[in-house]
């Protein structure tokens, strides 16, 4: 992710902590698309802290250990340092361990409590993690966790009994689940959103695109447009293909007579539809952006495309 030092940036402080084990830190390395490191992490020691930027957001980023002593630590020792001003909280459950679902909630509890004393309202994510496929765990043991995730989240909202609560299921075997979740989370703090969803809503029904995802270097979905749910779904099993590939890509070093930026792109045909993924830059922010569409034939308008790119950049450089 990508650190950022210019202090007129506006900052998001976000507090993502949960139990050990929960998977905090593997949801981090999947959203950095470094999953070979995740068999070999081990708990979290005390408070990791990252910044990186996003539609013109720092984000600044607390990875808090889950073992009981650094709990104790943050809540009874130093819980302003840690808590104070944060504006969003991410808490991860780890909705397969059943035994350490009341530690867990205990914690959440704990955590809002210093909240109010704190006189501080943050939103709160709860990550159902560990959510995983049908494929690896069975129809069976799936729906109980279905049904296991609707009874838990009806506790969690009589025990905190708190507006500003919402809820997502994740896995880091299904890579969009993370990035939807937190792309969404993100895109409600800026009103920069709005503007860009309006141009993507208008561009895709113009040009008849069944769908449109823009997408910063953190693999983080800025704004986006589907036809239908069926188009959205494609997209959804589709977009990590193409982020993978493109990084695989980037790793080749090779001369090029010229570069176009309009000109850096990838098209595959499947499903009945045409899948075009683009890449362009921004060097104010010093960073990579990617279009994705979906069209029911192959006719992708270039002039279009760059009137389109450049709306999204004077937006986010201003």
């Amino acid at each position: 992710m990508i650190s950022v030092q210019d202090d007129s940036i506006n900052t998001v402080k976000i507090l993502f902590t949960g139990l050990d084990k929960s998977g905090k830190s593997s949801i981090i390395l999947t959203l950095l698309r470094d999953s070979s490191t995740i068999l070999e992490l081990k708990p979290t020691r005390g408070a990791k802290y990252r910044d990186f930027e996003f539609l013109g957001m720092r984000i600044a980023e607390w990875d808090l250990g889950g073992q009981k002593v650094y709990r104790k630590a943050y809540l009874n020792n130093e819980p302003e340092k840690i808590l104070g001003g944060t504006e969003i909280l991410l808490f991860v459950i780890d909705i397969q361990d059943k035994e350490r679902i009341s530690e867990a909630l205990d914690y959440l509890n704990d955590i809002y409590e210093q909240f109010e004393l704190l006189n501080i309202q943050p939103l709160i994510y709860v990550f159902f993690h560990k959510y995983d496929p049908v494929s690896m765990i069975g129809s069976q043991i799936k729906a109980e966790i279905n049904n296991f995730s609707l009874e838990l989240r009806k506790r969690i909202k009589e025990l905190l009994d708190y507006p500003k609560l919402e809820f997502y299921k994740t896995s880091i075997h299904d890579y969009q689940t993370i990035i939807v979740a937190l792309s969404k989370i993100l895109l409600k703090q800026n009103p920069k959103s709005q503007i860009i969803k309006n141009i993507i809503v208008d561009f895709s029904e113009r040009l008849e695109i069944d769908a449109l995802e823009l997408i910063d270097d953190n693999s983080l979905i800025m704004g986006s447009f589907y036809k239908n749910s069926h188009v959205e779904k494609l997209m959804n099993a589709i977009t990590p293909f193409f982020l993978e590939v493109n990084e695989i890509f980037e790793k080749v070093s090779f001369s090029q007579p010229y570069h176009d930026e309009i000109e850096d792109e990838m098209m595959i045909h499947k499903f009945g539809k045409y899948f075009l993924f683009k890449k362009f830059s921004l060097e104010q922010l010093e960073s990579d952006f990617y279009l994705l569409n979906c069209k029911s034939d192959m006719f992708f308008n270039k002039d279009d495309f760059k009137i389109f790119v450049n709306l999204i950049k004077e937006i986010l450089r201003n």
